[in-house]
């Protein structure tokens, strides 16, 4: 969260009580409101079976892979491990 945006959502966070060591210890983070920034990031170290079966992206019906979530507060959800097995998300309300 260190764009204009992730500025944006760590506001719209501390004005509801969360403060940085929450956010640390939660992993709560932003997906970018660019539509396919994470598989930007992952297309080349992952096959494009791994992406899709990871359910972060969708194929469009002009087969371009486009990330589930984009431009959202994101809150990964983990097992007694630890280990990350589901996100939830939330909008910034506009006050």
């Amino acid at each position: 969260m260190t764009t204009k945006m992730g500025e944006e959502a760590r506001n719209y966070l501390y004005k509801r009580g969360l403060t940085d060591d929450v956010l640390k210890h939660f992993m709560i983070g932003l997906a970018p409101s660019e539509r396919s920034y994470l598989y930007q990031r992952l297309e080349d170290d992952y096959s494009e079976k791994d992406l899709l079966d990871s359910g972060l992206f969708y194929l469009s019906e002009s087969n371009q892979f486009f990330d589930t979530f984009h431009n959202r507060i994101m809150f990964p959800l983990s097992n007694d491990q630890g280990k990350v097995i589901a996100f939830f998300w939330s909008c910034m309300a506009r006050d």
